[in-house]
């Protein structure tokens, strides 16, 4: 594919001419729209499931090039969050799948240089702990409910879960946490 490298947000994409003739100004509008308003909460997302920085920007950069290459036409924003929810969610497990790892051991975390990225880093330690005595499809619904703000019904909807099972999901790890708190307390 020939184009240009074009900064968006955060991200470079590659920019072909072929969809400059296809009025993609307005959606190179829309897009540059988009990414402002979702790059954040989906960055964080895939942060805490990846538990690297680097990694988890490439997936948000490849989700967000795989969106514009589609030429996405969704304009209910509720659905394209959601799209692009599961869109990360599915990333995600590719590359869990094709690295065949887990999210890093929490002794191979390096502490940054970056006040920001120490920040990250150290919220990321303190909830890696807590969740990580869960199995993993407990912590992932704890992690998207708590810390990404989705509801028990988007929940669903990405990962492709009844509602109920997302919610015994997270009723069971949350009693889990708080057996374990309660036994912490009384050493």
């Amino acid at each position: 594919m020939t184009g240009k490298l074009v900064f968006l947000g955060s991200y470079y994409v590659l920019y072909n001419e072929r969809r400059k003739e296809m009025n993609s100004n307005k959606r190179y509008k829309r897009l540059e729209a988009v990414i402002e308003q979702n790059q954040d909460y989906l960055f964080r997302f895939a942060y805490f499931r990846i538990g690297n920085r680097e990694d988890a920007e490439d997936i948000i950069q490849d989700v967000f090039l795989r969106l514009f290459e589609k030429e996405f036409v969704i304009e209910n924003d509720e659905s394209l969050r959601m799209y692009l929810y599961r869109m990360v969610y599915n990333a995600c497990n590719d590359w869990h799948r094709h690295k065949h790892q887990e999210p890093i051991p929490l002794e191979q975390v390096q502490m940054a240089d970056d006040e920001d990225e120490k920040a990250l880093k150290e919220e990321y330690i303190r909830i890696w702990k807590m969740l990580s005595v869960l199995p993993a499809d407990q912590a992932d619904v704890i992690n998207m409910h708590l810390i990404n703000g989705l509801t028990f019904v988007e929940i669903a909807k990405v990962t492709g879960t009844p509602e109920t099972t997302i919610k015994s999901r997270f009723k069971s790890g949350i009693d889990k946490l708080r057996k374990r708190l309660e036994q912490e307390d009384k050493l």
